[in-house]
């Protein structure tokens, strides 16, 4: 009845490849934050963007570390 849905290295690989995207979000992140760059920050839409790309660049550094970690890098 403990039989795994999948085997080990099969999770591992979907997780890594998932976590991969994420990580290419966190580089799209980067980039759109350095388009914003020189924008009014004044505005509360350019202000929102902003927000949203950092918390998105702090989410990908967290669970690349994550992921990091789960392989026995860090």
């Amino acid at each position: 009845m403990n039989d795994p849905i999948i085997s080990p290295r099969a999770f591992d690989i979907i997780i890594t490849v998932l976590i991969s995207l994420g990580v290419f979000w966190v580089m799209l992140d980067v980039f759109f934050i350095t388009r914003l760059r020189g924008k009014n920050l004044k505005d509360a839409v350019n202000r929102d963007k902003l927000f949203g790309y950092l918390v998105g660049i702090s989410i990908g550094c967290f669970v690349t570390f994550g992921i990091l970690r789960h392989h026995g890098v860090v």
